[in-house]
């Protein structure tokens, strides 16, 4: 069962983190990244253990994505600096992960209503569809 949403996911939509011990789902792996780029409880309160300190150690402790495909969706991101600076200032770290966020949101086509509301205003969905 997924420790922030609940959720019963299968070993292929959900993994455990190997520093953490705590299940937690695809759709629940982008809150703590926006938590850990600076975004409070907005989408969830992940634990203190559950945040990430990078972009890297993320890729390290949930290494069942596939690092191209997660690569890219981070790519696109990071070349909207203006946009992730607007979200979280000017700390890279923060930018990568909020950008991480972005892009796992993306690509995993999750509905707005799943993820955080900042990742959902950068993804491009507007404050209606977030009620």
């Amino acid at each position: 069962m997924c420790k922030i949403c609940g959720g019963i996911t299968c070993n292929e939509h959900g993994q455990r983190d190997p520093a953490v011990p705590e299940f937690v789902c695809v759709l629940c792996d982008i809150a703590p990244l926006n938590h850990s780029a600076g975004g409070g409880g907005d989408g969830g309160q992940p634990s203190s253990s559950s945040r990430f300190a990078s972009w890297e150690q993320f890729l390290e402790r949930q290494p069942s994505y596939p690092q191209d495909w997660l690569a890219e969706g981070l790519y696109q991101w990071t070349n909207e600096p203006g946009l992730l600076i607007e979200y979280v200032g000017p700390d890279p770290a923060a930018q990568k992960l909020l950008a991480a966020a972005a892009a796992l949101g993306s690509l995993l086509e999750i509905p707005p209503e799943h993820l955080p509301q900042r990742v959902a205003l950068m993804l491009g969905f507007g404050p209606q569809l977030l009620l």
